[in-house]
């Protein structure tokens, strides 16, 4: 198939790796609405996101679109996408995902879109359906993201508890507990790389406590040895996430307090602070911390049939 020119005013662009500051400049436009594709392309501009990467636009202020490919596998495609609110989104999508400069960074084998607006899913299945791609879809989730200017988060403060970073040796850990570990084939990396910059908190138990009546059996999920119950940290993609708590442990505000020296870390570093759940105790928590409701994102998997029908065959 032909790729659809974009139109006759507007081109896709290539960026290049010194046009990151003033994508992010310009995708502030959009407010909160672009906060994750932001916090995705200063991970890659400060090298926290280690993956090869291509970024596409079209457009400029708030008419700006924005397209991220990275690559944590060199078989494997993760695709962002930051576009402005309005009625002509959707057909301006369709047009540049048919661009032939996307054709080999997007199209040129299997790729997972990564939290797009509810909005385009329609688009996006169009486009793959027409480019010989099966199309799955795998989850959605609302989005949430702190807006600029709020006061700074005040640290939340537990008996008995010690709020700190997580160290490159918990990697292990977080993927014991993260129910997609074994979907995402480079979950060590994508886990591994926030954690050596620094994008963590963790709630470290330093004093024994009596645990709740209705936390859960702490056998099922033992106290490692240095007393590490509760945390969280940014993935490389650019999301605050991998919250979790013990369940000999909960009830006790550390989720709380890990999310609150999370976000607090992120904003100090110049990152925007955002997350994606559907959790009522994590809402909760990004209502205290004053994040702004967003609007419904979705994942999704494509891949070739071709590719599809080799692999069955």
């Amino acid at each position: 198939m032909d790729p659809t020119p974009v139109s006759d005013t507007e081109t896709v662009v290539r960026a290049e790796s010194g046009d990151l500051d003033r994508l992010v400049t310009q995708l502030e436009r959009h407010g909160t609405r672009s906060a994750k594709l932001r916090f995705g392309l200063l991970l890659l501009k400060n090298g926290v996101n280690k993956c090869p990467y291509e970024v596409f636009y079209c457009g400029q202020s708030e008419n700006i679109l924005v397209i991220l490919v990275t690559r944590p596998m060199a078989d494997f495609r993760v695709v962002s996408v930051a576009a402005p609110d309005n009625p002509s989104t959707p057909s301006r999508l369709a047009r540049i995902l048919r661009h032939l400069d996307l054709r080999s960074a997007i199209w040129g084998g299997r790729f997972r879109a990564d939290c797009w607006p509810e909005s385009l899913l329609e688009t996006l299945q169009d486009a793959a359906r027409d480019m010989g791609f099966s199309f799955y879809f795998l989850a959605d989730t609302m989005s949430y993201a702190r807006p600029a200017g709020h006061a700074e988060v005040r640290p939340l403060q537990r008996q008995g508890v010690s709020i700190r970073p997580l160290l490159p040796e918990h990697v292990d850990t977080v993927m014991r507990y993260w129910p997609y570990t074994a979907e995402v084939e480079y979950a060590p990396k994508m886990i591994g790389e926030g954690l050596i910059a620094g994008l963590s908190a963790g709630a470290f138990i330093t004093e024994p406590v009596e645990p709740p009546k209705d936390g859960g059996n702490d056998d099922q999920e033992p106290l490692p040895a240095d007393g590490l119950a509760c945390w969280a940290l940014v993935n490389h993609d650019g999301c605050l996430g991998h919250l979790h708590t013990l369940t000999g442990h909960r009830k006790r505000g550390l989720a709380a307090a890990v999310m609150a020296e999370l976000t607090r870390l992120c904003e100090a570093a110049g990152y925007p602070a955002c997350m994606n759940t559907s959790h009522p105790a994590v809402l909760r928590i990004a209502e205290d911390l004053q994040y702004e409701k967003l609007f419904t994102v979705f994942w999704a998997l494509a891949a070739p049939q071709r590719q599809e029908e080799n692999e069955s065959g």
